[in-house]
């Protein structure tokens, strides 16, 4: 009774999760497979390691220069969570003709980013080439100054009554 109503891993993991609560499976089913520590440790030939080393050093430059300052691990800034609802217009598929307003449609998409320091976090993704730091939305740097947002047509809508 105690360990299936406790308050233990397993009684918490059931079913697919299981195996991850009983340690039977070390790697963590959330892990996006990219060891940041371990990146470039290979053996790989001198040339490949530094143009792995270029790569690295221009996307540290790009996340400085989309994050600035901010983004920083205990810099006292961080949010821990960022809700955004992209309603953007997608553009009609080639399979269904001409270009027509009437046969495109805009969904409603819910991101939220949840965790100790949300941009600290975009910003190791963008440094480490998960997240390409030039095609970027600003919404993700924190430029916008906003944690609960809604974009419609690529502009973050700042005030309550255009959301919908």
């Amino acid at each position: 009774m105690v360990h299936m109503r406790s308050s233990a891993r397993s009684s918490h993991a059931l079913g697919a999760w299981s195996l991850y609560a009983d340690n039977k499976i070390d790697k963590s089913p959330l892990d996006s497979g990219f060891d940041a520590l371990s990146e470039g440790k290979d053996s790989e030939s001198e040339d490949t390691m530094a143009e792995a080393e270029r790569a690295r050093s221009k996307r540290r430059k790009i996340a400085e220069g989309r994050f600035g300052t901010s983004g920083v691990d205990g810099d006292g800034k961080g949010i821990e969570k960022l809700e955004v609802t992209i309603k953007d217009k997608m553009p009609a598929c080639d399979d269904w003709g001409p270009e027509d307003e009437n046969r495109s449609f805009r969904p409603t998409v819910t991101v939220t980013f949840e965790g100790a320091h949300i941009f600290a976090g975009i910003r190791k993704m963008v440094g480490v080439g998960i997240i390409d730091g030039l095609a970027m939305p600003s919404w993700m740097t924190g430029e916008d100054g906003v944690n609960v947002a809604v974009v419609k047509d690529r502009r973050v809508l700042k005030r309550a009554d255009r959301w919908y």
